[in-house]
């Protein structure tokens, strides 16, 4: 299985805007008039395409690696109770990075709240028995064996019913069982991929890549089928949505489905164009191996690069859709791949590969309106060019003023994303204490704390909030944001796994 370098962004999360994109609610899948695919009546695929050939260029030659600044930044723990929503983690340095999920894309528009708190044991009746056994509730979970008086083997006999209604139902549960359902059910919900019932099709697309596959082996005909319902689908088909949010799931592993991606990218539905945006985001970045080789800055160096066709089809999006929310998902995208390592390609192929999105970037900002979009925009100034900081840093905290929520929650969480190197603006977030909306507030704590030390001018005004606030979650939010201004270590307690003590051998006789 290919590595993954992952970089915790506990503090950064990310809402977005509401916009009027067309459909804001799926349609009923039964109603998907898309043919059943044909395996063997279906149009040949076109490969993706093959990237740059990665070259060394002398040491002499190699420039500055863009973007360097976030590698020097210290990992912050998760803040429990400060998961918003989730913005992609850039990759850093040029190591992969496995970008958080992004939001739900069935609900375009999200409300702003915060996580409910953990609710309090109910008072006892002291009617009630004492419970049996006091140490349930330290008891790890547990899957459950069997769901509504069947276990996971009857399930998947199911998969061969007659009846599409059983083999829907039986598709959706599969996931309720936990991991175990990889190995025993995975095969089958592959083939439930090509089912001739719509309504069969989307439960084993959505439960393939909510249980995962096992191997590279399985994998692939997964991603082939994938493929096989995208092209087969009719415009603005259902099956064609669920099946682009669904290889998004296999990484790097699905880098197969880029050419069939770009193809559909100008779908007439705006949630698949979405869903073709965040899909290539996760499958079109670079490739490593298990252990990387690395630079004399030791920056892991990728044996494949991100793919071109990819980041050209998300410059498109960027520049011309005509929906916000897919241009917002190819910003993302473009940010989660990030700038090519220096040492992909020639000096002048690096030099060009980074020139084409920085063109891309500077166009965008020039005719784009949502102001959601011009941060990320601003971001992705920065991350192409380390030098732009002093400039878009103080642009993009502008946005703290503006009126909608959202956009300063978009704000908050690209200053957080930069990290130490946003102290110039701890005044503005400092001042976000104030805002009115709870979570606007968890936003700025957060942000403050991704900043670290150079925040701590803001520790009177949190230890205020403290002290006022009666939720408790933000109150442990504000605790732990504390703990980072000073400078002090903390996040979540590790329990380790109580090991099962060796069976004593029984005394010879």
């Amino acid at each position: 299985m290919r590595a993954v370098r992952a970089v915790r962004w506990g503090w950064v999360g990310v809402v977005l805007a509401s916009t009027g994109c067309g459909k804001a609610a799926l349609p009923d899948p039964v109603a998907d008039d898309s043919p059943a695919p044909v395996v063997a009546a279906a149009k040949p695929v076109p490969p993706a395409p093959k990237p740059v050939a990665a070259v060394a260029p002398k040491p002499a030659d190699e420039p500055a690696q863009p973007y360097a600044w976030l590698a020097e930044r210290d990992a912050i723990p998760p803040v429990k109770g400060a998961e918003v929503a989730v913005a992609p983690a850039p990759r850093l340095a040029g190591a992969e990075v496995s970008p958080p999920p992004a939001l739900p894309l069935e609900q375009p528009a999200v409300a702003l709240q915060l996580p409910a708190t953990e609710p309090k044991d109910p008072p006892k009746d002291p009617k009630d028995p004492p419970s049996k056994d006091p140490k349930d509730k330290d008891k790890p979970f547990e899957w459950p064996k069997d769901i509504d008086g069947k276990n996971l083997a009857e399930y998947v006999k199911d998969f061969t019913s007659p009846d599409p209604a059983v083999r829907e139902s039986a598709a959706k549960v599969i996931p309720g069982f936990g991991p175990d359902s990889r190995k025993t059910a995975g095969r089958g919900l592959v083939k439930l991929i090509t089912d001739p019932d719509p309504g069969v099709r989307i439960a084993a697309i959505t439960s393939v890549s909510t249980i995962g596959l096992e191997t590279r082996e399985e994998i692939q005909p997964a991603v082939n089928q994938l493929r096989l319902a995208m092209t087969t689908s009719g415009p603005g088909s259902v099956i064609k949505l669920y099946a682009t949010r669904s290889i998004a799931a296999f990484g790097t592993d699905g880098m197969s489905a880029i050419g069939t991606l770009m193809e559909i990218s100008t779908d007439p539905w705006w949630e698949t164009r979405q869903g073709v945006a965040n899909a290539l985001g996760k499958l079109g970045g670079p490739q490593f191996d298990d252990k990387p080789a690395t630079d004399p800055q030791g920056r892991p160096i990728p044996k494949k690069p991100a793919s071109e066709g990819a980041q050209r089809t998300l410059r498109t999006l960027l520049q011309k859709d005509s929906c916000a929310q897919v241009r917002l998902e190819a910003a993302y995208a473009l940010l989660a791949i990030g700038p090519p390592h220096p040492k992909t390609g020639t000096p002048e192929e690096y030099k060009a590969m980074v020139k084409l999105n920085q063109d891309a970037i500077a166009t965008a900002m020039k005719t784009e309106k949502d102001k959601a979009i011009q941060i990320w925009l601003h971001m992705l100034t920065i991350v192409y060019d380390d030098a732009a900081m002093d400039e878009e840093l103080p642009k993009i905290a502008k946005f703290l003023q503006v009126p909608d929520p959202l956009v300063r929650v978009h704000a908050l969480n690209a200053i957080a994303m930069i990290g130490p190197r946003a102290k110039a603006v701890v005044p503005a977030v400092q001042d976000a204490l104030n805002y009115e909306e709870q979570p606007l507030v968890a936003a700025a704590v957060a942000c403050l704390a991704a900043i670290g030390k150079d925040a701590a001018p803001a520790i009177p005004d949190l230890e205020k909030l403290k002290a006022k606030t009666k939720d408790e979650a933000m109150k442990k939010l504000v605790t732990d944001a504390i703990a980072a201004l000073q400078g002090k270590k903390f996040g979540p307690e590790v329990v380790e796994p109580k090991k099962d003590e060796p069976k004593k051998d029984a005394p010879k006789k």
